[in-house]
């Protein structure tokens, strides 16, 4: 293998890369491997939880101040202000959650072949029909770098909305060498 190859089939670190019959089957976690993000993620995580726990709480404590049940344990939580409190930390928690599951557990799995594009979220196991996609490599217009730092690679396709890979992880240089492979590997561009 010639030193130029060799070069471009390195990718950054944390994408594991498979051959899979015409294509390639690449795979990656959507947070990093670093024990620094994991553990600022998963304490901002349990924050959140513990807020939305609280206004859990504080909701419960509102009705039982107004049904009349607990009337000790729970008086003046029917007031306004703590109603309001209580409904903004759940609507934080119910906002939020998807992004933490997904940031902490969700894998990505991609294949690319030049007859197909398809792109695969897991939480916990279980594909996120939400974020998945299945089509023809003859759909995919482009791979774009749009707003690389919160979206990742764009996927521009005819006829429909684009979407992202969960590649936020990477700098800007790290995902041209992948959109590279990835183009090389739909058939796109060669090496």
């Amino acid at each position: 293998m010639r030193p130029e190859e060799k070069a471009w089939q390195q990718l950054p670190g944390g994408i594991e890369v498979e051959p899979a019959g015409s294509g390639t089957v690449y795979r990656w976690r959507v947070l990093s491997d670093s024990p620094g993000l994991i553990v600022f993620f998963s304490a901002l995580a349990l924050l959140v939880l513990a807020l939305g726990v609280l206004g859990l709480f504080l909701l419960f404590g509102a009705v039982s101040d107004w049904i009349g049940i607990f009337k000790e344990q729970f008086k003046d939580y029917g007031d306004f202000e703590i109603v309001v409190i209580g409904i903004a930390l759940v609507v934080l928690l119910v906002k939020t959650w998807n992004f933490f599951a997904t940031i902490l557990f969700a894998r990505c799995r991609l294949a690319l072949s030049p007859e197909e594009f398809d792109y695969q979220v897991f939480l916990c196991g279980r594909r996120v029909r939400s974020k998945s996609f299945h089509l023809p490599a003859a759909e995919v217009i482009s791979l774009a770098l749009k707003d690389v730092s919160r979206k990742g690679l764009e996927v521009q396709r005819t006829h429909r909305e684009p979407f992202y890979l969960l590649l936020q992880r990477f700098s800007e240089a790290e995902l041209m060498k992948i959109k590279k492979r990835f183009l090389r590997d739909l058939g796109r561009e060669k090496p």
